[in-house]
């Protein structure tokens, strides 16, 4: 339950930038894109986390092994907080120490304030 809850914080740090993002009105590429997928939602504030990994793949060349990584652990915290009714087939779970060392690593390559 360690990784569940470190990806559990991950995911609100990043929503937390989002919703910041959004509301400032930033002109770097990633608040314009994140602007662009907020104004096309039918529920506001509902985005898809998947959808963040996708914007961020696609702006941030150098952080693409650390968001590949994430993106992996998002599948394991998916079949973790979905009840486990499916078999993983993700391999063994992973390590606590290397799923907090990645959400560290990825939170700084993007510059995504978490203290």
């Amino acid at each position: 339950m360690i990784i569940l809850n470190l990806l559990t914080a991950f995911e609100g740090h990043v929503r937390a930038d989002f919703e910041s993002r959004v509301r400032r009105r930033k002109k770097d590429p990633v608040s314009q894109a994140y602007r662009q997928v907020e104004t096309s939602l039918s529920t506001p504030g509902r985005v898809q986390f998947e959808k963040i990994f996708e914007i961020w793949k696609n702006d941030n060349t150098d952080c693409k092994t650390q968001i590949g990584r994430m993106k992996g652990f998002w599948h394991y915290r998916n079949w973790l907080a979905h009840g486990r009714w499916w078999v993983t087939q993700s391999g063994p779970a992973p390590v606590a120490e290397n799923v907090k060392r990645s959400i560290e690593e990825v939170l700084i390559c993007l510059d995504i304030s978490f203290a």
